[in-house]
């Protein structure tokens, strides 16, 4: 297992509120390294009490690019703050927990503690990214003001010419 290519970052776009009672939640994996990937979460302050994290959340694989892996999962919590960590299961048999604190052996004696998990303290409607209306239907152009005046003749290919100037090959009509 390649851990130093696990990757998360809470409040990012690792980890988002997508509707009002639902996260995002994403984590990077080194290309075909991992078999499983499965989240731990629960009430920060329930830990101790119900064990949430004997209970895993399978993460699905949403993009493989040519170094990594990105997994997601969408949770939501009863009111409204999460704790939460993942079980990694490699191909080559490692199976590990990552946190807050970094990538530890999967054992109770981790998972157990409360501060090595990530944390979302509590959903706030304000943090939640939302598209206005208008821009649903709208048709966005990208303008490249270069394309509209040579900005730097010094990376001009051999034989162009200036800008403004009618090219004698080419026929106007």
């Amino acid at each position: 297992m390649n851990t130093t290519a696990i990757y998360h970052r809470p409040e990012s776009e690792f980890a988002y509120l997508y509707e009002k009672n639902q996260m995002h939640i994403r984590l990077r994996t080194a290309r075909q390294d991992i078999r499983h990937v499965q989240l731990l979460c629960g009430d920060p302050y329930t830990l101790y009490k119900e064990a949430w994290y004997q209970k895993r959340i399978p993460m699905e694989k949403i993009l493989s690019t040519d170094l990594h892996d990105y997994w997601q999962v969408s949770v939501g919590a009863e009111f409204r703050r999460l704790a939460y960590g993942f079980s990694i299961e490699s191909f080559d048999g490692l199976h590990v927990f990552y946190g807050d604190h970094g990538v530890y052996p999967f054992e109770e004696q981790y998972l157990e503690m409360n501060n090595n998990y990530f944390r979302m303290p509590y959903f706030q409607e304000a943090d939640r990214f939302k598209v206005p209306e208008w821009a649903k239907e709208t048709v966005w152009y990208q303008i490249f003001p270069e394309r509209f005046a040579n900005g730097d003749p010094s990376n001009d290919p051999e034989g162009v010419l200036p800008w403004g100037s009618k090219n004698p090959d080419r026929q106007d009509f």
